[in-house]
């Protein structure tokens, strides 16, 4: 399977960061190139190899989107945010918020023309 995407890490060098303060994320998204499934993959200490816990790495907690040539505003709560089936070690219940990596989008269809932007990315509900 072909990927791209996007991403930033938290903190330089990359290491995880601390988002228990804070409940989800926003941001605003759109495909200059029509309708496309993108993934939001938020990695963290299981999930991401530099932590070195897992043993199946890079099934990042995330959410599936649909963009369109549109501008939408996407608001996920961390609680929301899930593995893919199938696959994965370790398989925790949810996103270890104390221990996030970054952030990530990501489109997974092969051969699938693309132009995604994102803007105004932001850590929500303070707790």
């Amino acid at each position: 399977m072909v990927y791209a995407g996007l991403g930033v890490n938290f903190t330089d060098p990359k290491g995880p960061y601390d988002l228990s303060a804070y409940k989800g994320i926003s941001f605003m998204a759109k495909s200059a190139t029509g309708p496309l499934k993108v993934r939001l993959k938020v990695p963290d200490a299981n999930t991401d190899p530099d932590a070195k816990v897992c043993s199946e790495c890079f099934n990042d907690f995330g959410a599936d989107l649909d963009l369109t040539a549109d501008w939408q505003k996407f608001v996920i709560p961390f609680s929301e945010l899930a593995q893919l089936p199938g696959w994965g070690s370790p398989r925790p219940s949810g996103l270890e918020r104390s221990k996030v990596f970054g952030i990530q989008w990501q489109v997974n269809t092969p051969g699938a023309a693309y132009d995604v932007w994102i803007d105004d990315v932001q850590l929500t509900g303070c707790q």
